[in-house]
């Protein structure tokens, strides 16, 4: 791939893995290393390893830099991470496992389970953030063939829910979309509990809450439905479809876009790499779960 300024600014300031560990540490640990387990920051440091070691003065406790994070247990380069924390934070680019893969140069299925754990830690702090204020919310059909208007749900059709604050202009301020499980679906229709639940899980108590799910409702009367065209298109440009496995997984990373898109945010890549280093890792048995 070609690098513009900003990526060029980037393999600049983590050009080795020395400099990849140094900015790990010092997002973990700003005013240096503190105990998880009894607080001490008397520590002592073993620096032959791949990473180095603290080890607690007081309780003996050991922790490396990835411990806690998402890269924990990985054996991986950090830089190899770092890369991949940047390319997908970039807008302008279409970061899926394949690409990743032959960029960092790691085996599709390290690609794979690396933009998996991002995605995670893009969940839970989506799921960390209730939609607030005046919040409306429609309802989609992800996998819908044009023109089908069946009422019985084809295997390859995943109902959805789009919930968005809206703020003084009734433009979106913060996005959410959702899988609804199915024992809250009747064919393709969402009953009133599957609404419940989502209002319970997702929105901030005492929001204004709007929801408009019937499924024949003209569009014009359905504000946030552009955000699923937008999703859908931004998935098959991406990923060329996907099915209801990984589903979830994928509209997050579109919400997490999205959002920080919407709060201006001017370093995604350092706001994700600090997420990534404060969530709690995950195995990939429960990813492919």
């Amino acid at each position: 791939m070609e690098w513009d300024t900003a990526g060029e600014e980037f393999l600049a300031r983590f050009q080795s893995e020395e400099a990849c560990i140094n900015y790990l540490i010092q997002m973990k640990w700003p005013n240096g290393f503190n105990c998880e387990r009894c607080s001490c920051q008397n520590v002592y440091l073993t620096g032959t390893r791949r990473l180095p070691l603290f080890e607690c003065a007081n309780c003996r406790y050991q922790a490396s830099p990835i411990v806690g994070t998402v890269m924990e247990g990985s054996s991986t380069p950090l830089h190899k991470w770092f890369l991949a924390l940047y390319l997908i934070s970039q807008e302008t680019l279409k970061t899926n496992a394949t690409e990743l893969s032959r960029i960092i140069q790691v085996t599709y299925k390290t690609g794979w389970l690396i933009l998996h754990k991002i995605r995670h830690a893009m969940g839970e702090a989506d799921d960390a953030v209730p939609l607030y204020g005046h919040v409306s919310v429609t309802s989609a059909i992800y996998g819908k063939r044009p023109f089908s208007h069946s009422f019985a749900r084809l295997p390859h059709e995943s109902p959805l829910l789009i919930g968005a604050s809206m703020n003084d202009q009734q433009e979106p301020a913060y996005v959410k979309i959702k899988l609804v499980p199915d024992q809250h679906l009747k064919e393709k229709s969402i009953d009133r509990s599957g609404m419940e639940a989502f209002t319970e899980m997702n929105i901030e108590e005492g929001a204004i809450t709007d929801y408009v799910v019937k499924q024949f409702i003209p569009l014009y009367r359905r504000p946030t439905y552009s955000l699923f065209k937008a999703s859908r298109k931004w998935i098959h440009t991406t990923f060329r479809g996907l099915g209801k496995r990984h589903l979830q997984a994928y509209l997050n990373e579109f919400c997490y876009r999205l959002n920080m898109k919407l709060r201006n945010s001017t370093s995604i890549f350092d706001e994700l790499s600090r997420l990534c280093s404060f969530t709690k890792p995950i195995t990939y048995q429960k990813l492919i779960s």
